[in-house]
């Protein structure tokens, strides 16, 4: 015992040596001992064994490297622990005791090795990854036995200083890998051998098997594949175990395996069957003729779905007629990647056979577009009209013997002055236009070369080859024209425009005929660009007496539709103003050389001028100009229209009448309703839709009107400026204009006595914000005194600076709202009803009729 004879605090230390006997145990040993209980303890534990793994308890901390005070005396050979222990009664140490009495002996080498062992076309390729568990020794060198019909390429690791491989002495004898360490590996070390055979044409393979040399143990996993366009069979299997390949590392989880093994021990052995996949390929193509009256274009797309195996090569049926040098072979996207086509050449064993060779190789769904021209006979042309040729088109398609299905449909166009007539169709099924291109995902666009041609026929076929025969014969052009003469009378000139409209069909022309008068020879003018005019000569002998015959042409055949446009201009000068009846002729130009002819006549005029047709028209009939011209053109300004399907004559009238200032404002319509209550007082509310041109509107209301606070112009508030005019005393106007405004007085000094001579209000509505002429709705509310047996309306009366002269009147509506117990007798005045008597038991009653 330790005892503390004074009160002041004191540090004390005390050394106790012991001795405590170790408990030991498999793999560990522990040693327990009681120790003066603190707070906090601080434990250095030493052991004279370097690399010991140390634990006490219980512990608040620890760690396996001491400060430099307390280790100075340690030995670089020995294991220091520092500890923290908390207050306890007994301390635990527990550590692991380095192996002892394995100096001298062997190394003892186990492995486990993963084989990825891949079957190309004409090489086997082996990857083997070996990882070597050591222990007692450390080992310098690895020898690993190899197949002798093996060659290694590379063995690779950090570790590896040299690598050599030593020939066997005997053929059967395995060749020897030797490879030498930097480090002596103590605990583990990996290699990683790749190995490559070149197969001659052997249909049987043996699966190389790696043998590492002074080891106890060998184990492993062997997974095996084949490239595409392989397959591998097992032919013969010893001391390997089948998995699935859920069961691999994840590091081969992602191969695609064929096979997948595993093994304990060697001796193993696996040989293999290697065969070479036929690729399986499905051709559907689509294919379109267009025939011209020189030559023929064919253009195809075809979609292969090649499987099991790719190709570089595909095979189309091609005809000797068509050389190769004129074949535009390309990729295409029809539902799939396009091919890259590298080269097009005729196989020189069959002539019907275009080989192509592609630079990628093709699987899956692919793409191939082919397309060639085929000129006639220049002897054989089709360039008279009449004559006849018999046509079999070269029909192109995927060889046969190159694919498993074959299938297709063909699509027969022509332009339109051919006739082709089917003379012998071989192996094909006659479809509608709309089946024959179902399926095509790709660009259809690229099978039409032509808008302008018209599909004649469209058939399908599939496996055998398909063949037609077609007569061709070139077709007489058929040309229609319509065309639509404008007249256009004005105060000092005619202008004449006519147009023409030709639609040349089957084929084409050179040039449009026209026969124009003589008159009017030197004054039209075409206003069509890239076209030219010429007066025929000599004329032809149709040439009416009169007519000048003359031919417009294009830039090229005319073929289609077309428009012509020609104007000219008559000067009337002062010719309406000197008679009342002006004649207009209409000229008539005749289109020649034409199958079918027919067209309008639409008369223009000015506002001022009144056309009419006179008397004599022959082979025209009125139309509406509104509704019945060609196109649903509109014409504003259109007197009358008239229509004539063949020779025609026509002469018009004009006539122009003299301009009569109209009035600055006009009510087009109005609505004062007037409601009569019981107190003797009306309420009356007017609505006028009314245009005019002036900046204010004079409006008078009868005598006692009050307004109300609202007035409206187009739905918007304003307040109308006011006058009286009355006949009172000047005391009382005086009264009056003293609630007047400023600008109502300006305009009371201007307003006129009422007709009657009782007073009666005059207000005026300004019209600044509203457009000249444009409808404008005016809305007055006011009451009046009475019982309804006179109802006296607002007025629009003539005030010399701002209405001259009084708005013009269209229609007023009146309606009138009795109280329930009055009964209406009679009525008069200059108005119409617009009500109806109806009986209600023995009661009458008013309805208003309809309303406009």
């Amino acid at each position: 015992l330790l005892e503390h004879k004074t009160k002041e605090p004191q540090d004390v230390t005390v050394e106790i040596e012991f001795a405590k006997a170790i408990t030991r145990s498999p793999g560990k040993n522990a040693v327990s001992f009681q120790v003066p209980q603190a707070p906090i303890a601080r434990w250095t534990v030493h052991i004279d064994q370097p690399g010991i793994k140390m634990q006490i308890t219980p512990i608040l901390a620890a760690t396996e490297t001491a400060s430099e005070k307390e280790t100075t005396d340690a030995s670089d050979d020995a294991s220091v622990l520092l500890a923290f222990v908390g207050a306890t009664p007994t301390v635990t140490l527990e550590w692991t005791p380095k192996a002892e009495g394995a100096a001298g002996l062997e190394a003892l080498v186990s492995v486990e090795t993963k084989t990825q062992t891949v079957m190309a076309e004409g090489v086997v390729r082996t990857r083997a990854e070996f990882d070597y568990t050591i222990r007692r020794a450390a080992v310098e060198k690895l020898d690993i036995a190899v197949p002798a019909d093996q060659k290694v390429v590379s063995v690779f690791d950090p570790n590896i200083r040299q690598w050599s491989v030593q020939s066997p002495e005997k053929e059967s004898d395995p060749q020897v890998l030797s490879v030498v360490l930097f480090d002596p590996a103590t605990q583990t070390q990996h290699l990683t051998i790749e190995l490559e055979k070149i197969l001659d044409r052997q249909a049987e393979v043996t699966l190389p098997v790696l043998e590492a040399r002074g080891v106890v143990r060998q184990q492993g996993i062997v997974v095996v594949g084949a490239e595409q366009g392989l397959r591998a069979e097992v032919v013969d299997r010893k001391g390997l175990l089948q998995i699935d390949t859920s069961e691999l590392p994840a590091s081969l989880k992602n191969g695609n395996w064929k096979f997948s093994y595993r093994y304990v021990a060697l001796p193993v052995e696996a040989v293999f069957r290697l065969e070479k996949v036929q690729p399986l390929v499905h051709a559907r193509s689509w294919a379109t003729i267009d025939i011209g009256p020189t030559a023929y274009r064919f253009v195809g797309l075809t979609q292969y779905d090649v499987q099991r195996a790719g190709v570089f090569q595909l095979a189309l049926e091609v005809p000797p007629e068509v050389p190769v040098n004129t074949l535009n072979i390309r990729g295409a996207n029809v539902g799939g990647a396009p091919v890259q086509v590298d080269r097009v050449v005729r196989d020189p064993d069959n002539p019907n056979r275009v080989l192509v060779d592609l630079s990628r190789q093709a699987f899956g769904k692919v793409g191939l577009q082919y397309q060639y021209m085929v000129a006639f006979d220049p002897k054989r042309e089709l360039s008279e009209i009449g004559r006849q040729l018999d046509l079999t088109p070269a029909i192109s398609r995927p060889d046969d013997a190159s694919v498993e299905s074959n299938e297709g449909t063909i699509v027969i166009r022509a332009v339109g002055s051919l006739l082709c007539v089917p003379k012998q169709v071989e192996n094909l099924r006659p479809i509608s236009p709309q089946e024959a291109y179902q399926g095509l995902e790709g660009d259809r666009a690229s099978l039409i070369v032509s808008g302008t041609d018209t599909v004649i026929q469209a058939f399908e076929w599939a496996q055998e080859s398909p063949a037609i025969t077609y007569t061709l014969e070139r077709r007489k052009p058929q040309v229609e024209v319509r065309h639509l003469l404008t007249v256009a009378v004005e105060d000092r000139a005619i202008r004449y425009t006519d147009e023409f409209h030709f639609d040349v069909q089957y084929g084409g022309v050179e040039s449009f005929r026209i026969d124009i008068p003589e008159a009017l020879a030197d004054e039209f003018r075409l206003t069509t660009r890239n076209f030219r005019e010429e007066r025929i000569s000599p004329a032809p002998d149709d040439v009416e007496p009169g007519y000048q015959a003359w031919k417009f042409s294009g830039p090229q055949e005319l073929l289609g539709s077309y428009t012509l446009t020609l104007t000219w201009t008559r000067e009337l000068s002062n010719e309406l103003d000197k008679a009342r009846d002006v004649p207009v002729d209409v000229p008539r130009l005749v289109p020649r050389n034409v199958d079918q002819s027919w067209g309008q006549i639409v008369v223009l005029k000015a506002e001022n001028i009144d056309v009419r047709d006179a008397p004599g028209a022959e082979g025209v009939r009125p139309i509406d100009p509104q509704h019945d011209l060609m196109d649903g053109r509109k014409f504003e300004n259109a007197a009358g229209a008239f229509e004539f399907h063949g020779p025609w004559k026509l002469q018009l009238a004009a006539t122009r009448y003299r301009v009569h200032p109209g009035k600055p404002t006009g009510i087009e319509r109005g609505f004062v309703r007037v409601v009569v209550t019981r107190s003797d007082t009306m309420s009356v509310q007017a609505i006028y839709r009314l245009r005019s041109v002036q900046q204010r509107l004079a409006v008078e209301l009868p005598e006692g009107a009050v307004l109300d606070a609202e007035q409206r112009l187009n739905g918007n508030r304003f307040h109308p400026e006011t006058t009286i005019e009355e006949t009172a005393s000047p005391e009382s106007a005086d009264e009056s204009s003293e609630a007047v405004s400023p600008d109502a007085e300006e305009a009371a000094a201007s307003a006129e006595q009422s007709p009657d001579g009782v007073g009666r209000r005059r207000y005026y509505v300004p019209l600044v914000g509203t457009e000249p002429g444009e409808p404008v709705v005016l809305e007055l509310r006011y009451t009046l005194p009475g019982d309804g047996s006179e109802l006296p309306l607002p007025t629009f009366p003539t005030d010399p600076d701002v209405q001259p002269e009084a708005p013009a009147v269209q229609k007023i509506y009146l309606g009138v709202y009795l109280p329930e117990e009055t009964c209406l007798f009679s009525h008069n005045g200059t108005w119409t009803e617009e009500f109806t008597w109806s009986r209600l038991g023995w009661n009458l009653r008013a309805v208003p009729g309809m309303s406009d």
